[in-house]
């Protein structure tokens, strides 16, 4: 499993939709090669510097569902994480874990364009 300090994501965008692409071992681990969200689901992209306190300091790489909320996360530790809200499709809420998260969430929010608030 990842360890802190590593992103475990990129990020590619296309001209209508974003693709999360776990790296290295967490493609193993969180058992998917990767998360495409069209542009026009996206509902909101935010930056998140400190997300240890919610995510209890642990690598998490997969699905996770609650009773509202469907996941997919690809997070290690000691990192910022981008989080996109979704609706209409498989997941409400991707959460990852990038090399430069500053520019993955620059190149989400190119993407999806105006239509955020």
């Amino acid at each position: 499993m990842p360890v802190g300090g590593r992103a475990v994501a990129r990020v590619e965008v296309g001209d209508d939709a974003v693709r999360v692409v776990p790296v290295g071992m967490a493609k193993l681990w969180a058992l998917r090669s990767s998360v495409r969200i069209p542009a026009l689901r996206i509902k909101s992209v935010d930056l998140f510097a400190d997300p240890d306190d919610e995510l209890r300091g642990k690598p998490k790489l997969g699905r996770f569902h609650s009773k509202d909320t469907r996941a997919f996360l690809v997070v290690g530790t000691g990192r910022p994480v981008v989080v996109i809200e979704c609706s209409g499709g498989r997941y409400d809420r991707v959460v990852f874990s990038a090399t430069d998260p500053d520019a993955a969430l620059r190149d989400v929010r190119r993407v999806v364009g105006s239509h955020l608030p």
